[in-house]
């Protein structure tokens, strides 16, 4: 398995999929096979639309998204 980076946050609003969308360019730039993930989204769909968007491939960006904008474990 290869380098893993995980970025996480306190808070909704914060920038976690900015940051992820950034650091994902910047290794598709560097040509690095790379994807992105954020596994329980909750609320909007943007920024799986972002991420998926920024991978062009057919990898999922998700395993369940919750509609209700709360924390995951509590949706």
């Amino acid at each position: 398995m290869g380098r893993v980076i995980f970025v996480t946050g306190t808070d909704t609003g914060v920038g976690k999929s900015a940051v992820t969308g950034v650091l994902l360019a910047h290794a598709q730039a560097e040509e690095l096979n790379v994807r992105a993930l954020k596994p329980f989204p909750t609320g909007g769909v943007g920024d799986e639309a972002l991420l998926s968007a920024l991978q062009q491939s057919a990898f999922p960006t998700n395993f369940r998204h919750y509609p209700e904008p709360i924390a995951p474990w509590s949706a």
